[in-house]
């Protein structure tokens, strides 16, 4: 489908004056605007051929061949929580100047108003190392943004929960280039979904009997994930928990049909399903877990500016050898 023939389909379900026409109006309005302030961040868009997102938007409408299900899309677009680099680098930002930064004036007993609190707590960041769960993180970014010097080495849990070492964690990550011993460990991540990783890593780290506290900070976080950190947290005593941004049950798209769900649910439901045949392509073409609601079933409806999540359901992500055309192509990270 062409962005002229998109725009002449889109002006007629505007104009049916059904039920769904009025949704479908606000939707075009908060699209249009998102388009230029947000959308077209998406770096995978930009450092490759796909086209600019009107482009991306006509070919992903057009990929499905029923009317209902193209509207659906569409209003499934209108659900979308889509994070830009500012949104990015500002959750950064809070996850230290609020998470952090309260969680060691906690563990060193600082007073809020001391008059060498912050040289204090400056200390407590030299006693502390920083880490990221998966390498989507970008902890060179958090360390930069923040202004967080002198961590040495940068410790991504994913690449060594198979071949976890304790002892070689604390002599390359809580005792490697510190003036004098770490003692204070943050785990942080970008997005949690379920928290399978995420539970993996917390498990490896409140076992070092040397670190004293641990604190998990995602910045964003599903429910899933957030019911299990919060039992990690109730599990663990050393373990502190504080997300910058728990995502809401409502922004979830659920295999079946929830209580007081958003009305447009159940139509993108039933859409989700009927195409995820076409998404998924032919047998063996993508193997990774092919459920309609993504990765364990999530159901989210989520995308940040570097990559989409395999939580968010695929038809937004997922490029299949059937012909079905994303808008948000993810690009796996064990590609």
């Amino acid at each position: 489908m062409t962005i002229k023939e998109f725009r002449e389909l889109l002006a007629e379900w505007c104009q049916a004056r059904d039920e769904l026409s009025d949704d479908i109006q606000e939707t075009r309005s908060l699209i249009d605007f998102l388009e230029h302030v947000l959308f077209r961040e998406y770096e995978p868009a930009r450092t490759s051929a796909q086209g600019e997102f009107a482009v991306r938007l006509a070919r992903w409408i057009g990929s499905a061949d029923d009317d209902a299900d193209r509207r659906a899309l569409y209003l499934l677009l209108g659900r979308l929580v889509f994070l830009g680099r500012d949104q990015m680098m500002a959750g950064y930002r809070t996850a230290y100047s609020r998470s952090i930064a309260s969680w060691l004036m906690d563990v060193e007993a600082l007073p809020f108003f001391g008059g060498d609190t912050e040289a204090r707590l400056n200390d407590s960041v030299k006693k502390t190392a920083f880490t990221e769960i998966t390498d989507s993180f970008g902890l060179g970014n958090f360390l930069k943004w923040n202004n967080i010097p002198g961590q040495g080495s940068r410790f991504t849990w994913q690449q060594h929960l198979t071949t976890w070492n304790p002892c070689a964690f604390m002599r390359d990550v809580m005792h490697s280039g510190a003036a004098v011993p770490r003692r204070n460990l943050v785990l942080l991540e970008d997005f949690v979904g379920s928290g399978s990783q995420m539970a993996a890593a917390v498990e490896c780290a409140c076992g070092l009997a040397d670190v004293h506290r641990v604190l998990l900070c995602p910045i964003v976080i599903c429910p899933e994930g957030d019911r299990r950190a919060r039992a990690l947290a109730q599990e663990h005593g050393k373990l502190s928990y504080s997300p910058v941004m728990r995502l809401p049950e409502e922004a979830f798209i659920a295999e079946d049909t929830v209580a007081d769900e958003h009305q447009h649910h159940a139509l993108i439901r039933n859409t989700l399903l009927s195409l995820h045949a076409l998404v998924r392509g032919t047998q063996g073409s993508w193997p990774q877990e092919t459920s309609a609601f993504g990765f364990r079933k999530t159901g989210a409806v989520f995308c940040k500016f570097d990559n989409c999540p395999d939580n968010t359901v695929p038809v937004l992500h997922h490029r299949s050898d059937l012909g079905w055309s994303p808008l948000f192509l993810r690009i796996a990270r064990d590609a």
